[in-house]
């Protein structure tokens, strides 16, 4: 596994190799979409954002993705594909693929510490883990609850459905151990500009 935290190194690892399915992954909000469309525009690759694919607000991520329609999608491209989503791996599981390139992206924080640390790399047991913070968090809305006045609703305080099935997801795929190259991305790290258009929007 390789780690780069300049995506211009990441462009030249990519221009040397001749992949047909590349993805990237990461929490929500790392950048996988900022990373795969500067990539996709300098290199000529179509990219695809699994968010376009997604069927919205129904809480949960992999099992409401229009799998017919991103196969279909993904079949008819003839170049290369960058494909990025939180689950991408479950996704194309799914799919009954794999890519032939995984990046994965990590926030770090100044002092190079990954800031999704915590709860992307669980070794204890997943369901004991999701209970604990799920208690933490009860915990805490209990106390806010009683500064500021208001009746305490344990139903509120629990992880977000999708949060818990990213948790979940990096406890069972490890995209961050598996992947052939991690991004660490700090606050401020430069992007590259985009030149050139890899193919029509990616939705369906």
């Amino acid at each position: 596994m390789e780690e780069k935290s300049d995506p211009s190194e990441i462009l030249e690892i990519l221009k040397k190799n001749n992949y047909r399915l590349i993805a990237i992954d990461g929490v929500d909000g790392s950048g996988k979409s900022s990373l795969s469309k500067n990539i996709s525009e300098e290199l000529g690759y179509c990219h695809i954002n699994l968010d376009d694919y997604l069927e919205k607000n129904r809480g949960n991520f992999v099992k409401y993705i229009k799998y017919e329609v991103l196969q279909n999608k993904i079949q008819s491209i003839k170049k290369t594909i960058i494909i990025e989503g939180v689950c991408v791996l479950a996704v194309l599981n799914k799919l009954g693929m794999r890519p032939d390139y995984l990046i994965y992206i990590k926030r770090m924080s100044e002092f190079d510490f990954w800031k999704d640390e915590d709860l992307c790399d669980v070794e204890d047991d997943i369901d004991t883990f999701i209970e604990n913070e799920n208690l933490e968090l009860q915990k805490f809305s209990d106390i806010m609850s009683n500064i500021e006045g208001e009746e305490f609703n344990p139903e509120s305080s629990k992880i977000p459905k999708l949060r818990e099935e990213i948790i979940r997801y990096h406890y069972e795929f490890k995209p961050h151990k598996h992947a052939n190259l991690v991004y660490k991305k700090l606050a401020g790290n430069k992007q590259l500009q985009g030149t050139y258009r890899g193919c029509a929007p990616s939705g369906p």
